[in-house]
């Protein structure tokens, strides 16, 4: 996450980022959810949402 930004990224270890979610109010914190998908927390609407695998 990019703080103060709107996307939550992954950066592999040769250094190449890729977007993984867009569009979010401020991304501060990203939690593994008991399926095994992802969980991001935002400042902005003060709420955590389940990041979709395409």
């Amino acid at each position: 996450m990019d703080y103060g930004s709107t996307t939550v990224s992954s950066v592999d270890r040769q250094g190449v980022r890729t977007v993984i979610v867009d569009g979010l109010s401020s991304p501060v914190g990203l939690a593994v959810a008991p399926d095994g998908g992802l969980m991001v927390a935002t400042w902005g609407a003060n709420a955590a949402f389940p990041i979709r695998r395409q």
